[in-house]
């Protein structure tokens, strides 16, 4: 089972159905960040470039423009290759 699954560049009409200008931004800078997901996480990329690996998956690129989530109860990493900043979904 994938446990991130990732839209790239999705259209700009989909991403306003979804009102990603709404969701709280995130900055994360270069660098490895580790994350347990305990809900389902979704993220719009708005600019950066990262990896995301998980146990038994990835790594997933993910840039500017990619909208993904990464479903509850697996513990991930973001390899920032450059800063990110992206928004992320609170439902």
């Amino acid at each position: 089972m994938t446990h991130i699954l990732v839209e790239y560049k999705p259209s700009p009409m989909k991403l306003e159905i979804l009102n990603v200008e709404d969701w709280p931004a995130i900055h994360k800078s270069v660098g490895m960040h580790p994350s347990s997901v305990t809900t389902r996480e979704t993220y719009y990329i708005e600019e950066g470039e990262a990896e995301i690996t998980t146990d038994g998956e990835g790594p997933i690129r993910v840039s500017g423009g990619d909208l993904l989530t990464i479903m509850p109860g697996k513990d991930c990493v973001w390899h920032v290759k450059t800063e990110i900043t992206m928004y992320k979904s609170d439902a």
